[in-house]
Order: C-alpha cells, then sequence, then structure tokens
C-alpha cells in the first residue's frame, strides 16, 4: 500500500485564508458565508451516496468507535494542520461527525472545480460547515471540513 502524500494533493477550499495559529491548535479553517465557493449541484445519486456516507458515520460515531470513524475521511484530511494538530493531542475521539437532523437534511450541495463535491450544512443564521467530499474508491469520504461564520471565525 502506497504512503499517503506528505500534504494534500488537492488545494484545500479555504486556501484563500492562511493557516493560523488557532488551525495549528487544532480548529478548523473558517470563512465568510459569501467566500463559500460556487459549483453546480451533482447529481441526485452522489448526494445519496453522501448522505449515505453521513448516516453511516452517526451510527459509528459511539465512544470507544473513533478508530473506526477514521475510515469515514480521505488520507489528505489528516494532513491538513488543524487535523493534524487534533489527532497528535486527542487521538481521533474529537474528529467531526454529524449529529442532529441537520446533518442530513442539508439542501446546499455543489461540485467545486476540481470534481469534490461540496455540502453547506447549516446549524442556525450565524453558523454552518462546508463539508468536502471526495471519491475514493467507489466511496465518499469527507475531504475537508471549513466552519462558516458570519464572523469568519472558527467556533471551534
Amino acid at each position: 500500500m502506497a504512503e499517503p502524500p506528505a500534504t494534500p494533493s488537492v488545494t484545500p477550499v479555504a486556501s484563500v485564508v492562511a493557516v493560523t495559529d488557532l488551525q495549528r491548535q487544532g480548529q478548523p479553517a473558517a470563512m465568510l458565508p459569501e467566500d463559500v465557493p460556487e459549483g453546480p449541484a451533482p447529481s441526485d445519486a452522489r448526494v445519496e451516496q453522501i448522505r449515505s456516507t453521513l448516516a453511516e458515520m452517526m451510527i459509528c460515531h459511539r465512544p470507544g468507535n473513533e478508530g473506526q470513524v477514521a475510515a469515514f475521511y480521505s488520507d489528505d484530511f489528516f494532513h491538513r494542520p488543524w487535523v493534524a494538530a487534533t489527532v497528535r493531542w486527542n487521538g481521533y475521539q474529537h474528529l467531526w461527525a454529524p449529529e442532529g437532523p441537520e446533518a442530513l437534511d442539508f439542501e446546499e450541495t455543489r461540485v467545486l472545480e476540481d470534481g469534490r463535491v461540496g455540502v453547506l450544512i447549516r446549524y442556525n443564521d450565524d453558523y454552518s460547515r462546508f463539508v468536502v467530499f471526495v471519491e475514493e474508491d467507489g466511496r465518499w469520504l469527507i475531504d475537508e471540513i471549513v466552519e462558516i461564520s458570519s464572523s469568519g471565525e472558527t467556533l471551534g
């Protein structure tokens, strides 16, 4: 099995945002709502496959199963500065996992220029997460997570 690349193989969505000290401390990238990339809608089949991934994560995300939940993320995900810091200090137990009905009831999806699919999960008027998925070996895996807030700052 080939070693994963030392850095992500695609440019992160939040590459317009410099890596901050917060990211080095384990906080995800953040951006303003107007900075979320646009793109065409993916096929209904892709959207359902992504919903299936999120539903499986919700079932699997139980105390003691953190290592299993890691299988829902791409290799590139673990090379993002904030993820590497989080895993180094806390293991897999602080990885984001979908919770609540809004995680499956998302309506805004788009195909990004590099072929990945972005899903905007809204929690309230001031806070959302832009979760980017990549298809690997027929599965849709989380490749990137960016927090979207009216301040453009991470809320943790």
